[in-house]
């Protein structure tokens, strides 16, 4: 019985996993949007690095599901890093298409709120832990 305590994924991690697929289909519904909006404006090599931005979020919460601890080490460090990325870009966002910032706080605060749930006591464990082969 205990093995498969051991082995169980807390909730926590979990609902993070979901929130943070929740905001990879968020940033795809994003890049669409303004890539319409934008027309033949669109610089495509920004279309490009982007989809590959998301691509190493999909490989990280992919990862992460896996319990491996560089993966959600490299999702805290770049949760911090996209806040400081806002944070200088706001006048950017403040000028661009009336969707993006709100949209840009909407995921943001979701990253945040998975950083917290994989931060918790219990997720902190589960990584932690060897998973056990039945």
């Amino acid at each position: 019985m205990e093995i498969s305590l051991v082995n169980e994924k807390p909730k926590n991690v979990k609902f993070a996993i979901s929130i943070l697929v929740i905001t990879i289909i968020l940033e795809i519904i994003l890049l669409i949007l303004r890539k319409i909006m934008a027309g033949n404006q669109f610089d495509n090599s920004s279309f490009i690095f982007t989809l590959l931005l998301i691509g190493f979020n999909l490989v990280l919460v992919i990862e992460m599901s896996k319990r491996q601890k560089w993966a959600k080490k490299t999702f805290l460090v770049l949760v911090i890093l996209r806040i400081f990325g806002v944070y200088f870009t706001l006048p950017i966002l403040l000028s661009s298409y009336n969707f993006v910032l709100p949209a840009t706080i909407i995921i943001m605060i979701l990253e945040i709120t998975a950083a917290i749930l994989l931060l918790t006591k219990a997720s902190r464990n589960w990584f932690k832990t060897i998973p056990q082969k039945d």
